[in-house]
């Protein structure tokens, strides 16, 4: 027998596993509707969202995982953008806010992606965002925004709608954006239009 099973007995947060990664450093990242799981081989570290820790996740419901050209783990859930760096062994929340329109589009992330030149996308239930990329995080010093395209009825160059699902690149770079209410487009990140 070529596979080896793993579950809730060998230290799996949920059997209910959503997404993977295998990073840079060789660990498997399993996201399931109960938490993260990091395995080195051996055994599993689960991380869980605290209410008490704001260097928690955001929340327990992992719908997808990509990492960045740093080393940067990007977290997508039902409650928001995380980015677990591991120099500090903490996980910094990007959360959606009416008030300021260079955060996350919404905070319920279907898909997080790394393009080919390095940027991050994020699928969300109210349009795609994309990371600035001047932004960074690292430790205390991090300053992150977001870019977010949103539906505009009256406008016919703009995404066909704020329910993203997912996405994919095509040969020539253009991302390639489905919705949950139907359809797909096509981006083109050069000229800004859909």
């Amino acid at each position: 027998d070529n596979f080896q099973r793993y579950t809730t007995a060998d230290g799996l947060s949920s059997n209910l596993c959503r997404t993977l990664l295998v990073d840079s450093k060789g660990f498997l990242w399993v996201g399931t509707l109960e938490g993260l799981n990091r395995f080195d081989g051996n055994k599993f570290v689960v991380f869980r969202s605290n209410a008490r820790d704001s260097n928690s996740l955001s929340g327990n419901a992992i719908n997808s995982i990509c990492e960045d050209r740093n080393g940067i783990v990007w977290i997508g859930t039902f409650d928001g953008l995380n980015a677990y760096d591991r120099e500090t062994n903490r996980f910094y929340r990007y959360l959606h806010s009416d008030a300021d329109s260079t955060t996350l589009a919404h905070n319920t992330v279907r898909r997080v992606f790394r393009d080919r030149w390095g940027t991050i996308w994020a699928a969300t239930d109210g349009g795609l965002s994309r990371l600035n990329n001047h932004s960074s995080v690292k430790g205390d010093n991090r300053t992150i925004s977001f870019v977010s395209y949103k539906h505009d009825p009256n406008d016919t160059n703009t995404i066909a709608s704020n329910r993203v699902t997912t996405f994919a690149e095509d040969s020539s770079g253009a991302l390639l954006i489905a919705f949950q209410d139907g359809g797909v487009d096509r981006f083109d990140a050069v000229r800004g239009i859909f």
